[in-house]
């Protein structure tokens, strides 16, 4: 989350833990952390959801958000590691909290509470992707970005009309 907050306040005093890569420039290394860290955390929400959720259509689509998520960290990755920039492997702190969250939820508000916590992170990274698309520096990181936004905005769409 606070990877979220820095790169979209352009803040310049963040310490950079890339700087002595090559590749990337700090924006687009900044993008692709924030990036792979949300979609991490998605994906461990709807790992949670297919496994626990209480009806049919919440683990069905918990199974589609999570083929979803997987395609786009595969996409992360393979361009991390063309620019040779190691991805996270876990969410932030404050994705980590939000996934911990849900996992405990009881059953009876799982279904709700995950179909809530999941949009306002896709909501999220949709606006991440959006201004990445736009401003990414590197054509290969714009270009991921601009591939992802129908993806997000079809799940925001799918998640909203439950």
């Amino acid at each position: 989350m606070w990877a979220l907050i820095f790169l979209l306040a352009g803040c310049a005093s963040k310490p950079d833990r890339y700087a002595g890569l090559p590749g990337l420039k700090e924006y687009d290394r900044d993008f692709m952390v924030a990036a792979a860290e949300q979609s991490i955390a998605a994906a461990q929400m709807c790992e949670i959801a297919q496994g626990h959720g209480q009806t049919d259509a919440v683990r069905l689509l918990a199974r589609q958000l999570l083929a979803d998520r997987r395609q786009m960290l595969d996409e992360q990755i393979n361009l991390g590691y063309e620019k040779g920039m190691p991805l996270p492997s876990t969410p932030d702190a404050a994705d980590q909290a939000a996934v911990r969250k849900l996992a405990h939820t009881g059953a009876s508000d799982l279904d709700r509470r995950f179909i809530e916590e999941l949009n306002e992170l896709l909501r999220a990274q949709l606006q991440l992707i959006t201004q990445a698309s736009q401003k990414a520096i590197d054509p290969d990181v714009r270009a991921y970005a601009a591939r992802m936004l129908p993806l997000l905005q079809q799940e925001i769409k799918q998640l909203n009309s439950r």
